[in-house]
């Protein structure tokens, strides 16, 4: 559930501000958050927030191979401003969606992907 060349604690799930528990990806290269489908699925939707010392850049791409590979379907980038703490809804919708990957940007260096994820659903 990390992306390529991670630590194997780049994950924890820890108190979040879109539930109790969230899973939260560390400030760790290419910590990025994966999620593989064992079939194809054409929605995906989930939120991803920060705790708000910084300004997240998110994105999410969807892929047509699994782990982030093949060609990109489709993706959604958002914003969450310094100071503002809380979620971002992301919602994909394409045919053959096998991957998904959350990637967080900070305004800080060295804070790329100090984001959390939540609430994944998805439909074939």
């Amino acid at each position: 559930m990390a992306g390529p060349g991670y630590p194997e604690n780049a994950m924890k799930i820890l108190p979040g501000n879109c539930s109790e528990n969230v899973l939260h990806s560390l400030n760790y290269p290419y910590a990025s958050v994966l999620f593989n489908f064992s079939t194809p699925v054409k929605t995906v939707s989930l939120v991803s927030g920060d705790y708000g010392e910084d300004q997240d850049t998110i994105s999410v791409t969807a892929y047509s191979g699994e782990n982030g590979s093949g060609e990109i379907i489709t993706s959604q980038t958002l914003v969450l401003e310094e100071d503002a703490s809380g979620c971002l809804e992301f919602n994909l919708e394409a045919e053959g969606i096998r991957s998904v990957i959350v990637f967080g940007e900070s305004s800080i260096e060295g804070h790329n992907n100090t984001i959390f994820t939540d609430n994944l659903s998805f439909c074939r």
